[in-house]
């Protein structure tokens, strides 16, 4: 991706904002740090202006399990995703662009 990248809806920030920017790792891998409440979050995977890449519910759903990858489908009008962590605290969101339409997504934490 030639643009950032943003884990946009947890705790209820929808902003491309620096604190939602996912950092490149190489290898079509992003990865944010992130203080995640124990209670359920909408999400999406997304650029600042929603176009460039928008990513949520493929056909597996929208349910991320924290530590279990989920495919992701990409791309305008899909669903938003959710989590509902057993504990508040610090997760690592793991984003790979698998290509235009897809990615995966796994979020580990605390």
């Amino acid at each position: 991706m030639a643009v950032p990248i943003f884990v946009r809806g947890i705790g209820g920030d929808w902003s491309d904002a620096a604190q939602n920017q996912m950092i490149y790792l190489g290898g079509g891998i992003f990865s944010l740090n992130k203080a995640v409440a124990a209670t359920a979050n909408e999400f999406k995977i997304a650029s600042s202006d929603w176009a460039t890449l928008d990513c949520g519910a493929g056909a597996a759903g929208g349910a991320v399990t924290v530590g279990t990858p989920l495919a992701l489908a990409c791309g305008a009008g899909t669903g938003n995703l959710s989590v509902t962590p057993a504990a508040a605290g610090t997760y690592t969101f793991k984003f790979r662009r698998v290509d235009a339409t897809a990615g995966e997504l796994t979020i580990t934490g605390p």
